[in-house]
């Protein structure tokens, strides 16, 4: 069934309903946002089923489109407006609503296919306090399915789309991942902290060379840490810093007894500073409050301003974890390679500095049921050959595309290379996507997705070609 004959099908079907002014009205008001106040526990279930009966009623009438529930809900409509009419129409009301700490959290609606949930919110600061702003991120949050597999935590990640001053209210579009399928299951949002007001600075002057720092401190004192919280490298020497690190290697600076205060940057203590065999270390260490999601990041400059690229280290010494999916570092060390054959006085100590002025913290929740997805895809059957691993099955929604395969993957097999024209002649345009592989029944799987920047319609798209090989959605 191509999408013409299923929209006349829908239309039709609308068409032959018929509802009394009442019936209507309960329906709208279904759609409408409404805080609700969490009842005693003896009758929290009771409350729970009746409104599922609710619900259910009213899908009996409407719920084979989401068409009628999008354009009668005007607060809905309004709210994700410049998203367009197109993506408009294919949404799924949700309309939950949760305030804590003075913000109202509004899910308004989402989309889904088999394992990708799109989910548009708002975020208003209802004390107007001017807490909120377009850098907004949520810092401890959880998308929680339950489906076959059982209760699963997806991989997310939140964008804001727009943020309206005057209302002080943050559009956000949430993108959850998950590893079984999510479609026509339950799914649970929690927030409980989020950042706003950041503020970004780059190559910030310190006043300080190469030349300052070694006459300031010519003999560091060193401690060889037996044990890192964590640490990272780059550059050239990467893997060399590495193997050094695992040997216990690489010493670290002992903090000065009358460590550097800095009244800029209050949540910001520097405890030394020196060259160690031409190496620039800084260590760094952050107070308790801010300091958990302010940064600085320090870097080499020429005089004029102009960034070496060099190797360097960041050295976790010291950090905590206070929930499963955040660690806060407290106390670093950056170490950088200094660039051959520059005179000391040449190099300037320069940084990179990120703050934030707001972190709040709340219980924002929102639980809903996911659509069906079967009714907004297109599958194509192929056998492709990936060398040697094969491509079966493509998946076309209006998230993204799929690409199902299975066999062995090396280094040198193939990847799905994959490209999507609209019946314009355009291309549609895509905002990255994932690849993860699994074994079950002794058969090695592989998932490939491209998520669109956008939801697009499949009445947009021409055709899809995945490695050359072509796709046509036209009849």
């Amino acid at each position: 069934m191509n999408s013409d004959i299923f929209k006349d099908s829908i239309d039709r079907r609308l068409s032959a309903v018929q509802m009394d002014q009442q019936l209507r009205s309960r329906i709208l008001d279904s759609c409408r946002p409404v805080a609700v106040s969490s009842p005693p526990a003896g009758r929290r279930r009771w409350g729970l089923v009746r409104r599922g009966v609710a619900v259910a009623a009213a899908c009996a009438v409407i719920f084979s489109t989401s068409l009628v529930c999008i354009a009668a809900n005007r607060p809905l409509r309004d709210s994700l407006s410049r998203l367009g009419d197109d993506v408009l129409l294919m949404l799924q009301p949700i309309n939950t609503v949760s305030e804590s700490s003075g913000i109202r959290m509004e899910v308004l609606a989402a989309m889904n296919d088999d394992d990708i949930a799109v989910i548009y919110l708002t975020l208003q600061d209802t004390e107007k306090l001017g807490r909120l702003d377009d850098s907004i991120e949520l810092q401890s949050f959880t998308v929680q399915v339950q489906n076959g597999a059982g209760e699963e935590t997806l991989f997310s990640n939140a964008d804001v789309l727009w943020y309206d001053e005057e209302t002080q209210t943050a559009t956000l579009q949430l993108t959850s991942q998950a590893v079984e399928v999510i479609a026509g299951h339950k799914l649970s949002l929690n927030v409980r902290s989020l950042l706003s007001g950041r503020s970004d600075y780059t190559n910030v002057e310190t006043g300080y060379t190469l030349a300052d720092i070694a006459r300031a401190n010519p003999m560091p004192a060193l401690l060889y840490p037996q044990a890192l919280t964590s640490y990272s490298t780059w550059g050239p020497l990467s893997e060399q810093f590495s193997q050094r690190l695992d040997r216990n290697e690489v010493p670290v600076l002992s903090p000065l007894a009358d460590p550097v205060q800095l009244e800029e940057l209050p949540w910001l203590t520097i405890n030394n500073a020196a060259i160690v065999d031409n190496l620039f270390h800084i260590q760094l260490a952050y107070d308790d409050d801010m300091g958990r999601f302010n940064r600085v990041n320090a870097m080499l400059t020429d005089p004029q301003g102009n960034a070496y690229d060099v190797s360097g280290m960041q050295l976790t010494l010291q950090s905590t974890r206070p929930d499963p999916f955040h660690e806060y570092i407290s106390r670093e060390e950056q170490i950088l390679v200094i660039p051959g054959e520059t005179l000391y006085d040449q190099v300037q100590v320069r940084a990179n500095v990120v703050t934030y002025e707001h972190y709040l913290e709340g219980r924002w929740d929102a639980t809903f049921c996911l659509q069906d997805a079967d009714d907004s895809l297109r599958r194509f059957t192929c056998d492709l050959d990936m060398n040697p691993w094969r491509v079966n099955e493509i998946t076309l929604s209006p998230i993204g595309v799929t690409v199902y395969g299975e066999g062995e993957m090396y280094a040198y097999s193939d990847s799905p290379e994959i490209e999507v024209y609209l019946k314009d002649g355009s291309l549609a345009e895509t905002s990255g996507g994932f690849s993860s592989s699994s074994m079950s029944e002794g058969k090695e799987t592989h998932l490939s997705k491209v998520l669109f920047s956008s939801p697009t319609a499949m009445e947009d798209v021409a055709r899809l070609v995945v490695n050359g090989e072509e796709f046509s959605l036209e009849e």
